[in-house]
């Protein structure tokens, strides 16, 4: 659970006296449930946000919890030190930051097999599916490499399909795999290519372009939209070049 224990957590509460922290909450919120998940190989870390459904829901004990929090934060709020808690909040804001640059940096022992079983060709094609799946969510050279490889080379459609899928949910981390992606929208499987193209928009974001992609249309026609984005990859990297 967030740790209102902490001092500056609890002087950085939600509060209408206090509304200018705010920001500094919610960084320390969103860090410390990632650092939960990176750390302990879990998907699910913010244990307040189920306490505060569970209360909006109408459970009592939940309910309870909250105002005992709210409380403490109104406590903490009339504390005269509260801008050395403020000081407080930003050094831990900096650790958690260095934490989650670790964590990322060294995969678990959990996404170490995810990664070896997507690359075991012998392991069956429900394994190494569930390998790709799971390996969305880890931001590690292997890990990238191991879904660009899959993608380009593994057997099974499915296994190549939730291959593109991770690389677009892993976004701008995964920009490497973009010309790969590119080529994939050509694969004879038809919803190889939607995937493709659907993470070519996701790893783009807003300067990713109009170009559609139905699952329907012929492979001549799969072809041109691979010939769309490689030709405005080609221009983008153009200008970029130029920036520089």
């Amino acid at each position: 659970m967030f740790r209102f224990a902490l001092g500056a957590v609890l002087a950085l509460m939600v509060s209408e006296a206090a509304a200018e922290n705010e920001p500094l909450l919610e960084r320390i919120r969103a860090l410390e449930a990632r650092v939960a998940r990176l750390e302990a190989g879990r998907t699910n870390a913010d244990d307040f946000d189920a306490l505060l459904k569970k209360a909006r829901a109408g459970d009592t004990a939940a309910r309870a919890k909250l105002a005992a929090m709210r409380r403490r934060i109104d406590r903490a709020l009339a504390d005269p030190q509260l801008e050395a808690k403020r000081a407080e909040a930003e050094r831990r804001i900096k650790d958690l930051e260095s934490r989650v640059k670790s964590a990322e940096k060294t995969p678990t022992a959990d996404q170490r097999a995810w990664i070896h079983r997507l690359e075991k060709a012998t392991a069956a094609p429900a394994e190494r599916y569930r390998a790709a799946v799971q390996l969305g969510e880890v931001r590690h050279a292997d890990a990238l490499r191991a879904l660009m490889r899959a993608l380009r080379l593994d057997t099974s459609p499915l296994v190549r399909r939730a291959s593109a899928y991770s690389l677009g949910k892993l976004g701008t981390y995964a920009e490497s795999a973009i010309p790969g992606l590119i080529h994939g929208i050509t694969d004879d499987d038809e919803y190889v290519g939607y995937m493709c193209n659907r993470a070519l928009h996701e790893i783009l974001g807003r300067k990713s372009p109009s170009i559609a992609f139905d699952p329907t249309w012929t492979h001549e026609r799969r072809v041109g939209v691979s010939a769309a984005w490689k030709t405005w990859w080609d221009e983008h990297n153009k200008k970029q070049e130029k920036v520089k």
